[in-house]
């Protein structure tokens, strides 16, 4: 219905045959109304395969009517499907490209215009990219003096956000939604935040007031909301007047304190809540944390795993990195390649390299180049030659070559050792990496000669 009521140019269509004399008068379609039936069947078509995913045949229509050889031009309309379309599916330039032809053929730009292209821009694969044209589009739109809704304008608020525009950008919009008397919704307020949350000195102060807006406003908060400004906690630093406290928590009252809070407004916590949470709360409260997501029955992942790994390996504490994984398994969360790699900083020893390189086959996991690399670098920056060699004899007798990253980890051992020849270890190394290098050549050899007898002969 709402593609039907699109206003079109009917100028041209005087000449267009087809009345139905034997209907009675009021039965009768007239012109303008067989061909916006004629246009909409199209669009409806165009729709379809967009949806489907066949964007060269939606585009092939479009391409059809602008040439002429259909019954009427094509029309904005068309063109914001299009638009849209490619939007969607990550073509940001190409719907781009259909905007700047569609300005050519003298068709004006809706408010359903700017907002696809708003969104093409938000969702592109690199955004930021994106932003001189968000600008220029902007402009454009405040020229028209005609686009005056919520949703295009909360479009334009995420463009900016998603596109690195400077954290006040997103609030001056705000303004002139306001001045305007445009209804603000949680969309509106959860971009916001996301653009305190890019301002890491102010962004904690700015967060609030939204927040304080939004209850002002009768904005319902949800749990989009409440990951935003954990988000912001995250990622911001405390005002000054806060720089006492623990942990960043403590600001919404501490870890039960927040947890009741939303169980009192209704809104479950999802696996992005207790991810953002475990950023700002006392390494202690992590397993509580744990606790309460499987009281829950909130499934954890291992993308939850890792991310808990990884921030205590890069803090250093490999203890703690070793106990949660302990824990997390228990939970039934499964590690990946991922999860190993992360872990191979904390072996700071021959049989614990080996033991994780052993353990990774309990998951039907194969060790790979980032793990091997990982591992090797651990045991180069301590110094630890019986685990560089420990790894090195385990690729060999895997059948695991080394890649160009591996390479440099390795000749960078092999350096070091040549420097330090008072340490014994280091000398065996040293000697050591010959032998390596001339059973790995022999292997590769022997591997390759095995695959050219198994190929036919050349065509």
């Amino acid at each position: 219905r709402r593609i039907l009521m699109e206003e079109y140019n009917f100028e041209r269509l005087d000449k267009v045959p087809g009345r139905n004399k034997r209907l009675p008068n009021h039965l009768r379609r007239t012109t303008k109304q067989r061909l916006r039936v004629y246009v909409a069947q199209y669009i409806g078509f165009m729709v379809e395969q967009a949806r489907q995913h066949r964007l060269e045949k939606a585009m092939a229509i479009l391409e059809k009517f602008n040439s002429g050889k259909m019954k009427t031009p094509s029309n904005s309309v068309m063109h914001n499907v299009m638009i849209a379309a490619y939007g969607k599916h990550g073509s940001p330039n190409q719907a781009f490209k259909i905007y700047n032809q569609m300005k050519k053929r003298g068709l004006k730009p809706t408010d359903r215009t700017y907002t696809s292209l708003f969104n093409a821009f938000a969702s592109a694969p690199m955004p930021s990219v994106h932003l001189e044209r968000v600008y220029n589009l902007q402009k454009a739109m405040e020229a028209t003096k005609n686009v005056a809704n919520s949703i295009t304008y909360n479009a334009l608020l995420q463009a900016l956000v998603e596109c690195e525009a400077k954290p006040d950008e997103p609030f001056e919009v705000y303004d002139t939604m306001k001045a305007k008397n445009l209804e603000t919704d949680s969309y509106t307020y959860c971009y916001l935040l996301k653009a305190c949350s890019y301002d890491k000195k102010s962004g904690v102060t700015k967060a609030f007031k939204v927040w304080e807006e939004m209850r002002q406003n009768n904005v319902p908060y949800n749990i989009h909301s409440y990951n935003m400004l954990l988000q912001v906690l995250r990622n911001c630093d405390l005002p000054h007047d806060r720089d006492g406290t623990d942990s960043k928590i403590e600001i919404l009252g501490g870890f039960k304190t927040f947890l009741n809070r939303l169980a009192e407004e209704k809104i479950k916590p999802n696996i992005t809540t207790f991810d953002l949470m475990s950023y700002i709360i006392p390494y202690q409260q992590i397993g509580d944390l744990i606790k309460y997501t499987i009281a829950q029955k909130i499934a954890l992942d291992v993308a939850f795993m890792n991310s808990l790994l990884r921030r205590q390996v890069a803090e250093g504490k490999y203890s703690h990195a070793k106990n949660l994984f302990r824990i997390l398994l228990a939970t039934g969360v499964e590690p990946n390649q991922k999860t190993y790699q992360i872990l191979a900083s904390c072996c700071t020893s021959k049989s614990l390299g080996i033991k994780l390189l052993n353990d990774m086959t309990l998951f039907d996991l194969q060790p790979n180049n980032y793990v091997y690399s990982t591992l090797l670098k651990t045991g180069v920056n301590n110094h630890d030659y019986p685990l560089i060699t420990a790894v090195m004899k385990y690729m060999n007798d895997n059948d695991a070559f080394p890649n160009d990253v591996v390479m440099d980890v390795i000749q960078t051992a092999l350096r070091k050792s040549r420097k330090n020849s008072s340490s014994k270890s280091a000398k065996q190394f040293s000697e050591f990496y010959e032998l390596w290098q001339k059973i790995s050549r022999a292997k590769r050899e022997s591997l390759q000669k095995d695959e050219g007898t198994t190929q036919g002969p050349p065509e």
